[in-house]
């Protein structure tokens, strides 16, 4: 028997299917994702099998400042980009299991970019397709 929880999670991991498939829009699913996992924010992004080629790109709670300095600069800046190449899809992992925490505090990403935000950790899950790579990943302030 299911509780709330499971419910809940199920909930979530439907609306972002229906996002997917074209049948809602890609800011609600995010948004319920980041509320039921307690984030600052949430962002679903597609890129080309290179860094900064940006494909797919759909936010929740970030301010549209911050999503388009991440198109026009940061992406290729984007550390955990290159290091996310390989990782098995459907694979969920926190971002020190991307990139060491130190190699992140020492970047440009992480200080002009992520700090500003209150975004210092990030829970992230991979999809691909032939030619794309897709990462759904919420951003927190603070590790629970």
């Amino acid at each position: 028997m299911s509780g709330p929880r499971e419910h809940s999670a199920l909930a979530v991991v439907e609306k972002l299917y229906d996002a997917a498939a074209g049948g809602c829009d890609w800011a609600s699913a995010l948004d319920q994702l980041r509320t039921s996992l307690g984030a600052a924010s949430a962002v679903a992004k597609g890129h080309a099998l290179e860094p900064g080629t940006i494909t797919f790109f759909e936010t929740a709670n970030i301010d549209e400042r911050y999503q388009q300095h991440y198109l026009d600069y940061y992406a290729e800046l984007d550390p955990w980009v290159e290091s996310s190449l390989g990782i098995p899809t459907g694979r969920v992992c926190m971002d020190d299991a991307l990139l060491s925490r130190d190699r992140l505090l020492s970047s440009e990403f992480y200080n002009d970019f992520l700090l500003p935000q209150e975004h210092n950790y990030a829970l992230a899950g991979f999809m691909e397709n032939s030619d794309q790579a897709f990462g759904r990943g919420i951003n927190e302030s603070h590790r629970n």
